[in-house]
């Protein structure tokens, strides 16, 4: 369902809870394109950045990983397995790991 903007545009423009809404989405979805294409040019450097200023070092979904990073869940496991083996994480339980140390 979907509002009108040629109706509502002079209510919507006066609600305040909504503008702050619509700023707060907009922020995000801002911050999120803007770290994305930081520094970071691989799945895994994306992902280590996600998970230590997003997950503050332990990851509780997957999926929401996989919506931040735009990759597949595919991918994602394969990175989580390489840094399972390689010491830098423990997997804590089904799609739940946390950075070592």
């Amino acid at each position: 369902m979907a509002l009108s903007l040629k109706d509502n545009k002079e209510k919507l423009n006066q609600d305040i809870k909504f503008l702050h809404t619509l700023l707060n989405s907009i922020a995000s979805k801002l911050k999120q394109s803007s770290t994305n294409q930081f520094v970071y040019q691989s799945i895994e450097e994306r992902f280590l950045y996600y998970l230590k200023y997003y997950c503050y070092g332990s990851l509780k979904s997957i999926e929401e990983a996989t919506n931040y990073l735009h990759c597949s869940r595919r991918q994602l496991q394969r990175i989580l397995k390489k840094l399972c083996d390689e010491g830098k994480m423990i997997k804590e339980g089904k799609g739940k790991y946390k950075i070592k140390g």
